[in-house]
């Protein structure tokens, strides 16, 4: 349609919108070069668009125009056998997808009953809570007793508490981890926690004892246990080179040998793309109510397969020389060694991590929602060029 003041087209075109959420991560770290991924391109979705003359809306108290699309329906809907009657006044039920009435941010802190929430707001808060997603916690390898207990057990105890202050609470989603496994050897099954293990550091403990207080709170829950999360397995980027990125970091330092880890030791890792879309999958899912999932590579590596992948993908060619961990962990202690290699001590123990995860039922319940971890050699290339090409600029620490 055309008229004085502009013009309007509705009907099938490919989406304007440059959807990449990519942009909202400190526009890429600062460095504006990067020019994103844009999703949307080639669909073809429903539009109405409008164009408009300047003249026709710049004044000279604003030259600011907003547009907002909105969807609403009847607030009763009554179906009987064969007919559906509707009644009632419009409520708003999506504005630009997420509209504020359905979505506000709520400062609190775990580290506090209630939630460090004032009473009139938590009150709020709590008649309109259906599910939690728990994921706040401190992951740092090397972090005291006491800040892990306060953040990842004694938080985990105050978000159950408020769980179930909750009237219409439906369900609490806790991500853990596939390393409550502590210091057990052999195989890791979904239905496993407790099997007398002991624990390398303060973070696997107070994991272990954070999902076994949500397993025994009564509360319905899923629990979530992701192996060493890294890099997405189509673009590379991660927000942190900590972990492997560590052990690919030496690498690059060290010429000719390098460190061979027992034979049946494993490391675990899974591309954060399949951990985000397995649980906004399963959560989604009646399937998964009171299950735990080893969100693992079901078809795991072991230490040795997986560093020589690193080494093949990094371009370098190494002498692989087993030594005791012992001796490489007292090696890494040393502050100039630590520095040189960017390893952290307590990164060491887990070249001799003997356990396997079991993800069956992961596995089995995502491949009926349609969803399937990727092989690590399909995937491994992107990793490292993701790294190559940003390891100034993502962080090196884990987040906490």
């Amino acid at each position: 349609a055309d008229g004085s003041t502009g013009r309007v087209f509705a009907g099938q075109t490919d989406d304007a919108f440059f959807l990449d959420l990519r942009v909202f991560d400190l526009l890429y770290g600062g460095n504006l070069s990067e020019v994103g991924n844009d999703s949307l391109a080639g669909f073809n979705v429903h539009t109405i668009a409008i164009q408009v003359p300047k003249s026709s809306i710049k004044s000279s108290s604003s030259s600011i125009i907003g547009v907002y699309s909105t969807a609403s329906r009847p607030a009763v809907t009554t179906r009987l056998a064969g007919s559906e009657t509707t009644s009632g006044a419009l409520v708003q039920v999506s504005r630009l997808g997420m509209p504020p009435s359905r979505a506000s941010l709520v400062e609190g802190d775990i580290t506090f009953k209630g939630l460090g929430l004032e009473a009139s707001r938590r009150v709020e808060v709590l008649l309109r809570l259906e599910a939690v997603f728990h994921l706040a916690a401190v992951y740092d390898l090397a972090v005291t007793a006491e800040f892990a207990h306060r953040v990842n057990v004694f938080g985990t105890r105050h978000m159950i508490a408020f769980a179930r202050g909750a009237p219409r609470f439906s369900r609490f989603h806790h991500v853990s981890t596939a390393y409550v496994s502590g210091t057990f050897e052999g195989v890791f099954r979904e239905t496993d926690l407790d099997r007398g293990q002991g624990f390398k550091n303060h973070y696997e403990q107070t994991k272990f004892e954070s999902e076994k207080d949500v397993v025994e709170s009564g509360l319905p829950f899923t629990v979530y246990r992701p192996g060493v999360v890294w890099g997405d397995s189509r673009t590379g980027e991660t927000a942190k080179f900590d972990g492997p990125y560590a052990v690919m970091g030496a690498m690059e330092k060290v010429p000719l040998f390098f460190l061979d880890g027992p034979k049946d030791a494993t490391m675990n890792v899974v591309p954060v793309d399949y951990v985000i879309e397995a649980l906004g999958r399963l959560s989604a899912s009646p399937l998964s109510l009171r299950r735990t999932y080893n969100l693992t590579d079901p078809d795991g590596k072991d230490v040795r397969t997986l560093t020589r992948l690193m080494a093949k993908a990094l371009g370098r060619s190494y002498l692989f020389v087993p030594l005791p961990l012992s001796l490489v962990r007292a090696a890494v202690s040393i502050p100039l060694v630590r520095s040189t290699l960017g390893l952290i001590p307590e990164s060491i123990a887990y070249f001799g991590h003997r356990c396997r995860y079991d993800a069956a039922q992961a596995k089995a319940d995502l491949a009926t929602l349609g969803l399937a971890c990727p092989a690590v050699e399909t995937y491994i290339d992107v990793i490292v060029s993701f790294f190559r090409a940003n390891r100034d600029r993502v962080r090196k620490t884990a987040m906490v």
